[in-house]
């Protein structure tokens, strides 16, 4: 406006989501309201023309219902997931849908990254007092088999000794048939 340009028009909008018609404006200034920014207008129904459309039994009426509902929840569900190219424009209520659904959706992650904390947590003590026990029996192993060690070396020790012992012994008996050889090569010549 400043620069001397048209004002531009009032853009015929369809919601990507319900399909229902409406129009946007520019922002006029911080006097409208807030929900007015996008100036929108919709088109209900009037009574007579919901009167006059058919009749459905019961069973018609609750199975149309609960395919829009269904419908709806895939068309929220593609929007959260990105899986449409043109998401926009939405009107007010599927904004407000879909912001529902964002925030149950964060909320539920929340709750699911928390439960897997909690979860890494638990396994990770259990892991530590798997490992503290198993360090506790090693450590009893361990004693036992130096223990065992200790025993088996006082044992070689002994062996030892009394092999040295006999040698000793051996060496006196082999310097006493010497010296009796002699005796008797003495003794008989």
């Amino acid at each position: 406006q400043a620069l001397g340009l048209p004002r531009p028009m009032a853009a015929a909008w369809k919601c990507h989501h319900c399909q229902l018609a409406f129009t946007a404006e520019d922002e006029k200034g911080e006097e409208e309201e807030e929900s007015a920014a996008l100036g929108e207008s919709w088109y209900h129904l009037t009574a007579s023309a919901a009167a006059n459309a058919p009749k459905e039994n019961e069973i018609e009426q609750e199975f149309a219902s609960i395919f829009k509902q269904m419908e709806e929840k895939r068309k929220i569900n593609e929007l959260v997931c990105n899986q449409l190219v043109d998401t926009y424009p939405l009107c007010e209520s599927c904004t407000e849908k879909l912001l529902v659904e964002l925030i149950a959706a964060k909320e539920n992650a929340s709750k699911e990254c928390e439960m897997f904390t909690r979860e890494y947590e638990r396994l990770k003590e259990e892991i530590h007092s798997e490992e503290a026990g198993n360090d506790v029996d090693l450590r009893e192993q361990i004693e036992r088999e130096e223990e065992e060690e200790r025993r088996l070396m006082a044992k070689v020790q002994a062996l030892e000794e009394e092999r040295i012992s006999l040698r000793r012994k051996m060496s006196e008996i082999e310097q006493k048939a010497v010296l009796l050889e002699e005796m008797h090569n003495c003794y008989w010549r």
